[in-house]
């Protein structure tokens, strides 16, 4: 029973990761093996537009929270993150700035939510990329792009250089907490039975048929499969056709996985 107990247990520490988060106002977009991925979005109101000063005060409140956010995060009790011998942590990068979100797919109804820099080796999650490559375990790198949004007097940190060049900050593991800073808890929403289509449009279709069921142990198997890691190249953010191409490619990605039984796991733009 090795499987459910790795589902176990890492279900009770990603538990805790969720509900600091959803605290924190942030919103998960993707989980990738191990990872996950987090915004903290500005949620501004339908065809509002903000001038470039109002921009800065927005990305420094969503920096700001992320930053409280991995603070909290690793916080949580070593009795929750401990397996036998192992002791499960974090580290955590962080980036800021400008992101696109798009929905692409429908082959079947079946559809991906993708979020992506607005230009190349420069927006939110290059940087994310970037810091989290120099967190080790228990650390926070806020990338120096986004460290600039926030009042660096509320975040004591050290400058990290690769190769004379500043590419973050390691935030202090001291930074304190105070109540202020964490947005009031709000229950996710209640939605009704008309929208349970519209999410099932973004369920893998190998997850859908063990939704509904008791067991947890439908939840964890070991199987054998075949695995494709497609990389999309020479899809540039910042040229006008790209939504257009990037849709293309994961039509033709959906047309031939689901002619020879596949799915989808997951469609995502890293931070390589």
């Amino acid at each position: 029973r090795g499987a459910e107990q790795l589902v176990k247990h890492i279900n009770v520490y990603f538990n805790s990761i969720i509900t600091i988060i959803q605290n924190f106002g942030g919103d998960i977009i993707k989980f990738a093996g191990d990872a996950m991925l987090c915004i903290f979005d500005t949620k501004l109101r339908e065809n509002e537009v903000l001038q470039a000063d109002a921009i800065n005060t927005y990305l420094q409140k969503q920096v700001e929270k992320a930053i409280r956010c991995a603070q909290k995060l690793h916080t949580i009790d070593t009795s929750i993150r401990k397996v036998e011998d192992v002791v499960l942590d974090l580290h955590i990068g962080i980036g800021g700035g400008k992101i696109r979100f798009a929905f692409v797919g429908g082959t079947f109804q079946r559809w991906e939510y993708l979020i992506n820099d607005t230009e190349k080796r420069s927006g939110p999650i290059f940087q994310m990329g970037v810091a989290e490559h120099h967190a080790k375990a228990g650390e926070t790198v806020v990338h120096a792009t986004a460290y600039a949004y926030v009042n660096s007097e509320n975040f004591p940190s050290v400058p990290i250089f690769q190769e004379s060049l500043l590419v973050g900050y390691k935030i202090d593991q001291k930074l304190p907490l105070t109540s202020d800073t964490i947005d009031q808890i709000v229950a996710p929403p209640t939605l009704g039975d008309e929208y349970a289509d519209l999410i099932e449009n973004f369920v893998p279709g190998a997850i859908k048929g063990k939704l509904g069921l008791d067991s947890s142990d439908a939840m964890c198997d070991l199987r054998r499969v075949s695995i494709l890691f497609i990389s999309l190249k020479n899809l540039d953010p910042s040229k006008s056709n790209y939504l257009e191409r990037l849709q293309f490619c994961m039509k033709v990605m959906q047309n031939c996985l689901y002619e020879e039984e596949g799915s989808v796991n997951k469609f995502l733009a890293d931070d390589k």
